[in-house]
């Protein structure tokens, strides 16, 4: 009786042993995931070992382009990345790039820039190199960039008064920076950030990386604390609540599987019974359905996939001066609409990030490229109401915002040589830009961009899903459970 004793009482102590060990190392490494969690140092010699690991943790590169009036820019840097910034900033390696979509143009051995947002934001860009070049500790340059684009003033921060609130608040002294800003220094500075920026090759900004991978800012302070390979203690709230919701995701997905059979069996007969309805569909047709392949891209398929007989429903949102909105429309988008046209459903809203504003019975438009752009996209909003044919109308639009166009194209010039060459009737559709029925339409256009909520240009919707794919023709092909012939003949 003794020895039976003796026995379970060993065995109970290896099993307390183990379950405490499992414990443990559970504090240490989530399974699930790839990155270290600390543990809760209850004791001192934990507590040591903790102050050791974290004493010279390897730095997480952070790089950020940008140009300083772009509203999203201005949103990232003062809402996202400063408190990141203030948490983090001795753990990382940061480069900012304040330039975005700016041109570099270089005649009779002169320097001029071209910016998104005019001259300004040109000069506001000098300032931000300047500062960074100027300012000798890096933390403190960014953070009196990142206060200059604070400033919500007429100017949008940024200038000369902006640099001066922040010089005195941080005990920086502007005007050094502002010399610079001014002067040759500024320029060489800039068209350095412009070939850096190229080689980036990003068509949005703010454009992320963090360790040379792209981030969309979404969960920025998340992801640079699952970068590091051994965290910092200021990551380790973090990191717990997200592996707290690893595995609350994780024991979903266990209630889940413990479905009744019974609702399987449901499920079964309802199938069965619907196969009565398939009498034009061989079952060898069914078992001949492509199925996606091993290469196809599994970020960019979506598995609710339509037959040929049902449209897809495709929605752009876009501005006709943004850089990015002009490349895509004139490339990838015309080429979709022109041979898949008859299996779309497309509607185009001409708005982007401007703003609405109704002051004492008037509508105003503010648009990121000033008023030319609201201006053109009141001709494209006129195009698609005027023109009949919705095909040729949303060809127009893509022919006034071709390259080959002067001054950005979609202005009246533009609009006179579309119609030109489609034979149709330019002038009904810059009287209906100048007139009240223009400023409806981009009110319009301006209520149903606002009810998405994107953050950039060209944002698109397939089917009600964001598309954030490289090639739109082949990844709109592959919604179709039933390609069109213009899809035959692409590689999965």
């Amino acid at each position: 009786m003794l020895n039976i004793i003796m026995k379970l009482i060993i065995i109970v102590v290896i099993v307390c042993a183990l379950v405490k060990c499992n414990a443990i190392s559970l504090d240490y490494y989530d399974p699930g995931s790839d990155f270290y969690v600390p543990p809760d140092n209850d004791s001192e010699e934990d507590s040591n070992q903790a102050v050791n690991t974290f004493l010279q943790p390897p730095k997480v590169q952070i790089m950020l382009f940008y140009e300083v009036f772009c509203p999203h820019c201005r949103t990232f840097f003062t809402e996202t990345f400063s408190p990141v910034l203030a948490k983090l900033g001795r753990y990382l390696d940061i480069y900012t790039y304040p330039y975005g979509n700016a041109e570099t143009v270089e005649k009779n051995n002169k320097i001029y820039f071209t910016c998104q947002h005019g001259p300004t934001e040109c000069y506001g860009n000098k300032l931000h190199a300047c500062a960074l070049d100027i300012v000798k500790s890096n933390t403190r340059a960014l953070k009196y960039n990142i206060c200059m684009m604070k400033y919500s003033n007429s100017n949008q921060g940024s200038d000369d008064n902006a640099a001066d609130k922040c010089g005195k608040s941080l005990l920086i002294d502007s005007t050094p920076i502002k010399k610079c800003a001014k002067g040759s220094r500024g320029t060489e500075l800039l068209k350095l950030y412009g070939e850096e920026s190229k080689k980036a090759d990003f068509k949005h900004v703010p454009h992320i990386l963090i360790n040379g991978v792209k981030n969309d800012g979404k969960h920025f302070m998340r992801d640079v604390c699952a970068a590091f390979a051994e965290p910092p203690s200021e990551c380790r709230d973090i990191l717990r609540r997200t592996k707290l919701q690893r595995k609350m995701k994780q024991n979903w997905l266990m209630r889940t599987r413990m479905v009744p059979v019974f609702l399987i069996c449901s499920f079964c007969v309802t199938l069965a019974n619907s196969y009565t309805i398939l009498t034009d569909v061989s079952f060898n047709d069914l078992l001949d359905e492509d199925l996606p392949t091993a290469d196809v891209d599994l970020m960019h398929f979506i598995p609710d996939k339509t037959y040929t007989e049902q449209k897809l429903n495709i929605k752009l949102f876009y501005e006709c001066h943004c850089p990015g909105c002009r490349e895509f429309e004139t490339t990838e988008f015309k080429k979709t609409v022109e041979r898949l046209n008859d299996y779309l459903d497309i509607q185009t809203y001409p708005y982007g990030n401007a703003k609405t504003e109704e002051h004492d019975g008037k509508v105003e438009f503010k648009c990121q490229h000033g008023p030319k752009e609201c201006y053109g996209n009141k001709l494209h909003a006129c195009a698609l109401n005027i023109i009949k044919n919705h095909t040729a109308a949303l060809q127009f639009n893509m022919c006034m915002m071709e390259s080959s166009q002067e001054n950005r194209g979609s202005d009246d010039k533009a609009a006179d040589k579309c119609g030109a060459n489609m034979r149709i009737d330019s002038r009904p559709i810059k009287s209906c830009a100048k007139g009240a029925k223009g400023i409806e339409l981009l009110k319009y256009y301006g209520v149903e961009s606002t009810k998405i909520g994107f953050q950039y240009v060209p944002f698109v919707l397939i089917n009600g899903v964001e598309y954030n794919g490289e090639n739109f023709f082949k990844d709109v092909c592959k919604y179709f459970s039933k390609p069109p012939p213009s899809c035959m003949g692409i590689e999965n």
